[in-house]
């Protein structure tokens, strides 16, 4: 879903002219990772405790820095 009000924010606050932004990038995974890496167990493993740990996870947002 996309936040149209943010979206115009982010421009105005750039200074250029707000317009309806598109993207071409599609999701190309439908299923969890834990359904499509073989060895998941080791991967959750290997990065609990690390600052990658939150990539695992279903609701992962890259956080805004």
């Amino acid at each position: 879903m996309v936040d149209l009000q943010s979206l115009e924010e982010v421009q105005i606050f750039l200074g250029v002219e707000p317009r309806k932004l598109e993207s071409l990038q599609v999701k190309i995974h439908t299923k969890p990772l834990s359904q499509q890496i073989q060895n998941w167990d080791e991967v959750l493993v290997r990065l609990k405790g690390t600052k990658f740990e939150s990539f695992l996870h279903e609701d992962h947002q890259t956080p805004v820095q």
